[in-house]
């Protein structure tokens, strides 16, 4: 488990992604409750390790994604967000 920190808010993350048909669905491990995380942001790209565009904010720890593109490799990312600041990204997967 990757954990990584920002000025109050601890990153907890272990992003996973399955590719089912053109849906690729993905889950990430919460974060403390101290933390004070409202929302999730998942971010998209489709070049490893930057370009990512937000796809949308989550309360869950789970989201499902409709790719444009069922042959491209598209990259995924999640931060956790609260008050006062989001996180740094969680670990990189693909589909």
């Amino acid at each position: 488990m990757l954990r990584r920190f920002v000025i109050g808010l601890s990153l907890l993350f272990l992003l996973t992604a399955i590719n089912l048909a053109a849906v690729v669905n993905l889950a990430w491990d919460a974060n403390p409750a101290g933390d004070g995380v409202t929302v999730y942001n998942l971010y998209r790209s489709n070049t490893p390790q930057t370009g990512y565009m937000l796809l949308g904010a989550f309360s869950t720890t789970t989201a499902s994604d409709s790719v444009p593109d069922n042959g491209q490799i598209y990259y995924y990312v999640v931060t956790a967000v609260n008050s006062t600041a989001e996180s740094l990204h969680s670990n990189e997967v693909s589909f």
